[in-house]
C-alpha cells in the first residue's frame, strides 16, 4: 500500500470517528457533574 493512501485512510478514520469521541467526552464530563445520572438505575432496581 502507498505512504498516500495509508495517510487518506487514518484520516478517513479519524473523521469518522471524531464525532463519537466528543460525545463520549461530553458524557463524562456530564457524568462526573452529576453522579445522580448513573446511580439512578441501580438504586431503583434495587428498590431505595
Amino acid at each position: 500500500m502507498k505512504r498516500g493512501s495509508q495517510n487518506s485512510l487514518f484520516s478517513y478514520i479519524l473523521k469518522a470517528t471524531f464525532p463519537f469521541f466528543l460525545i463520549m467526552i461530553f458524557i463524562v464530563v456530564v457524568v462526573t457533574a452529576f453522579p445522580e445520572i448513573a446511580t439512578y438505575l441501580p438504586q431503583h432496581m434495587i428498590g431505595k
